[in-house]
């Protein structure tokens, strides 16, 4: 059966190692998948805002699944299609928990990101590399009080991101969560992702290709982490990456190079370009 439908993950997947760069490899493989008719959906934990320019840059691509499955953008009409958002009152009282442990956070809200322009005042203390502050100075907005903005009329939160926590504390703040009726992942070990319960990427995935009538045997779902799994399990054609986490190559009908391999661009040349699934 034909593939209708291709869903990236970003990070360790799409991107190379610095999260930024998609290979000259990977990106024809992508072009030439939009050139066939296969709808081509970045599926990723990022805000849409917060898609590497190697992927906006591309053309002939109109969704994109981002906050892990929170939000389902239309590009083309410029306009949510799905929507899967925390609980204001939850995220208010997560937020005071990670304020006692002094760590640093991002709030997405509409396709973007959020943070108190004191966590880049005080970078050192927040573990907050350099490459990072110049990424977070660019593509974050900076408040001064996270309490006054979210208190505000219409605020609908897709996702908390904590990254860059100290590896002494992550059972603590883990716990700290789960007391929380949320869902937990991660896109790598060093950080954690909440969530709404029902909020992932196989739950965006499925009202998407819903809506354009497509079959998950016609899906092809790419991924390495453990927020990819519901997506992977989704999807009638899974595959992960050589350096996926061994919950994800265990839920995966293939298995592909890794992402500093172009393991995207090898799988799709495998499956889709030398031959068709059957």
């Amino acid at each position: 059966m034909a593939v209708k439908l291709l869903a990236l993950d970003m990070d360790g997947t799409t991107l190379m190692n610095d999260h930024y760069t998609v290979s000259k490899r990977n990106q024809q493989a992508i072009k030439w998948a939009i050139a066939q008719g296969i709808e081509f959906v970045p599926a990723t934990g990022r805000t849409i805002t917060h898609l590497p320019k190697d992927i906006l840059n591309l053309k002939n691509w109109r969704y994109a699944i981002t906050s892990n499955g929170a939000f389902v953008y239309d590009r083309q009409q410029d306009k949510v299609i799905y929507s899967d958002f925390l609980d204001i009152h939850l995220v208010l009282q997560m937020i005071r928990e990670l304020k006692k442990l002094e760590l640093f956070f991002e709030v997405y809200i509409n396709g973007t990101s959020f943070i108190e322009k004191h966590y880049l005042e005080h970078a050192q203390r927040y573990h907050i590399t350099e490459q990072s502050q110049l990424f977070l100075r660019e593509k974050c907005n900076q408040i001064e009080n996270i309490f006054d903005f979210l208190l505000k009329e219409n605020i609908h939160v897709e996702k908390i991101f904590v990254p860059y926590i100290p590896d002494e504390i992550h059972p603590q703040v883990t716990q700290m969560f789960l007391q929380f009726p949320v869902a937990l992942t991660s896109s790598v070990d060093t950080n954690i992702e909440v969530n709404n319960q029902t909020a992932n990427k196989g739950e965006a995935l499925k009202y998407l290709a819903k809506q354009l009538q497509i079959i998950p045997d016609e899906i092809m779902a790419i991924g390495d982490s453990n927020n990819d799994y519901e997506m992977l399990e989704y999807a009638g054609i899974s595959v992960a990456m050589k350096n996926a986490n061994e919950k994800v190559k265990k839920i995966a009908k293939f298995q592909t190079l890794s992402n500093e391999q172009d393991g995207v661009a090898h799988i799709i040349e495998t499956l889709v370009l030398h031959r068709e699934l059957e």
